[in-house]
């Protein structure tokens, strides 16, 4: 294993589990184990790396001093508590956002708090939040009932930072507000505030001299996104375009000098490009535009001043240089040089650019991090997301491209057992979640790779509804969760049959949330075609989730159930899969948290009840502490075991218990 900036927070580590065997495959432990580091970002003058590290039940702030790997502030969390964001807001201090799993649920929830604190964890102050000293044992600044997130800190005033808060207006209807205020980061005070332009909860940008420039908020009637930039002379907000008009314009920075502001744009296209706006006309400018994708992410300069390159992923990760001569991109290209088949990313540039941490990924390797320094033209290993993970173990993640009944493009992946002939494969389908504005990327996934580690191909499709492939992509599906959705898996099913990598004898299907939905759906609409079925945190009764899940207890969640579900009760039952498990034919492993409550716990024994009455086979796996979706390690091994056994006696070939639980 490689050694770097690790081994100096070693201390903060848990003791690391059992390495994946010598000899076959890793263990299955390896790949319910969660991320051994999370953040990592540089002080404003690169002096400082600050890192976020698990430990158990909490996560802590680490803060290393570079010039001599000496850990120079211990930032601890309380019992229950973690540190799920950080952010620098001068060379000296902190502000991080809190997470918490004090309660019922395993997983850790953002509770919409912030903290600070200096970096060697002196001066800690709590800033933000409903619970104050009480909650985090820190001193009190303001304590509110609302959510407060970091948006920017102020460059030239280190002591202030931008944040966001939302209160709820009426609670009763779900109505929620949002405000921008300057918060001194020492005392905790914050000013009168800006009012967002709409009810909801808005998004603000700030430009690189600290002011407020744009808000982006949703619509309440119609969810379409509305683009306002504010006039700091008059006080006001004024619209500059709405999704709904297809002008759909997401801010991402502003220069203070010029007022050239860059924008994520969909101005009568069907796809996100960048743009560039004139401060004066408001006139877009096309930077960089991809075909099949639409924006997913844009590296900018050290300074934030000029929007260096823009990612895409139609399949692999792939970069349009749009500044190719600026010398922070010329540096990112050498990288990317020196990391043949892998992404490389900037996670954190020091503010002259002397310095930078930036990641790298690929389908088989879960991330790594490296500290670059420019003076001394050398880059060094900081450390590994899941340093027990061997890259060489893992399964080639194969981008597909089919055409669906209809004639629509359907983008997805194909991972495929390490090693083995891609040839008449025991085949794992597994819808994503959502499932609207969601998709699966090329990158390294626990589920996938725990698969194909066992000798399954496992399919995802980026369906339509699947966000990053374009408006038209992601509006087709409106209320067609169990009819257009199930079409597009079904014909990538029957596509990666038809190549001969799958035995379309022995196929499965296994999702989370919508996919679980879809999972069900599937067997239902497809009985010849699936072996059995895994319904993990699933929906199953439409009309249901509607009443009972927590998505409607906001106004803009109701607006979306209606408009990406449907309101037609009769055809939600339609689209039902518990009303049609006459045509079921698989067995089923139902899994939930009895804590759920964006998916409900009733779904699940609902489905359970309709199964017993129709002398169905079914297997059952629920845990009282868990909500949506397992988080406790011990419970993601219980069900990975399952799981696999499952699959084993129904489309797999039988391993020795003892290698099934390894």
């Amino acid at each position: 294993m490689k050694r770097g900036l690790a081994a100096v927070i070693v201390w903060l580590t848990l003791p690391v589990a059992a390495a994946a065997a010598e000899q076959g495959a890793p263990a299955l432990a390896d790949f319910a184990r969660h991320a051994e580091f999370g953040l990592s970002k540089l002080s404003p003058d690169g002096a400082l790396l600050a890192a976020t590290v698990p430990r158990g039940d909490e996560t802590h702030v680490a803060v290393i001093r570079l010039s001599d790997m000496n850990v120079v502030g211990r930032l601890r969390a309380p019992e229950h508590e973690h540190a799920a964001e950080l952010w620098w807001v001068s060379n000296e201090r902190i502000v991080i956002a809190i997470g918490s799993s004090d309660g019922p649920l395993e997983q850790p929830q953002l509770t919409g708090e912030l903290v600070a604190a200096d970096a060697d964890g002196s001066k800690r102050r709590y800033l933000y939040g409903y619970r104050g000293e009480s909650g985090l044992g820190v001193r009190s600044g303001s304590v509110d009932a609302g959510w407060g997130e970091m948006l920017q800190p102020l460059v030239d005033q280190p002591d202030r930072a931008w944040i966001q808060v939302t209160r709820w207006v009426n609670y009763a209807r779900g109505d929620l507000l949002s405000y921008a205020h300057k918060l001194d980061v020492t005392t905790g005070r914050r000013d009168k505030g800006v009012r967002a332009p709409l009810l909801g909860q808005s998004g603000f940008l700030v430009d690189d001299a600290g002011n407020l420039q744009f808000a982006v908020a949703a619509d309440p009637d119609t969810l379409a996104d509305r683009t306002y930039r504010y006039d700091r002379d008059e006080h006001r907000w004024q619209e500059i375009g709405t999704a709904a008009e297809g002008r759909s314009l997401i801010p991402l920075q502003v220069r203070s000098d010029d007022g050239m502001a860059f924008i994520k744009s969909r101005d009568g296209t069907d796809r996100y490009c960048l743009s560039q706006m004139d401060p004066d006309s408001g006139k877009l400018t096309p930077m960089s535009c991809n075909d099949e994708v639409d924006v997913d992410r844009v590296f900018f300069s050290a300074d934030r001043r000029v929007p260096l390159g823009v990612r895409y992923e139609p399949g692999q990760s792939v970069v349009d240089w749009v500044e190719p001569e600026h010398p922070d991109a010329r540096l990112l290209r050498a990288l990317a040089r020196s990391f043949p088949g892998q992404a490389v990313a900037p996670m954190s540039w020091s503010r002259d650019g002397s310095r930078l941490v930036f990641g790298v990924y690929s389908d088989r390797n879960p991330g790594e991090v490296y500290l670059y320094d420019r003076k001394a033209r050398k880059a060094s290993f900081v450390y590994a997301m899941r340093s027990w993970i061997d890259p060489d173990q893992m399964g080639e993640r194969r981008p597909i491209v089919y055409k669906a009944r209809d004639g629509a493009e359907i983008h997805g992946y194909l991972t495929l057992p390490p090693h083995a002939k891609a040839k008449a494969l025991p085949l794992v389908v597994n819808p994503h979640g959502g499932p609207f504005g969601v998709r699966d990327g090329w990158g390294w996934t626990p589920d996938a790779q725990m698969l194909a580690s066992r000798g399954y191909a496992v399919l995802q499709v980026n369906f339509r509804g699947s966000g990053g492939y374009g408006h038209a992509h992601h509006e087709a599906a409106r209320e067609r969760w169990g009819t257009m959705m199930i079409d597009d898996i079904t014909d990538g099913v029957r596509h990666v049959v038809e190549s001969g990598i799958v035995d379309g004898s022995r196929i499965c299907i296994y999702g989370g949330s919508y996919g679980g939905y879809a999972s069900l759906m599937s067997a239902v609409r497809e009985p010849e075609l699936y072996k059995c079925v895994i319904g993990y945190v699933g929906v199953y009764d439409l009309p249901d989730l509607k009443r009972e899940s927590d998505i409607g207890v906001r106004s803009l969640g109701r607006t979306f159930m209606g408009k990406y579900i449907g309101d037609d009760r009769a055809e939600l039952e339609r689209q039902s899969p518990i009303n049609h498990l006459d045509r079921l034919r698989a067995p089923v492993l139902i899994v939930h948290g009895e804590l759920d409550t964006r998916a409900p716990y009733g779904q699940a024994k609902a489905l359970r009840a309709a199964m017993e009455a129709r002398n169905l086979p079914y297997e059952w796996l629920t845990k009282s502490n868990e909500g949506h979706g397992f988080w406790n390690e011990d419970n993601r091994l219980e069900l990975y075991q399952r799981m696999l056994s499952f699959l084993d006696r129904n489309i797999g070939a039988a391993r020795p218990p003892e290698e099934a639980s390894r």
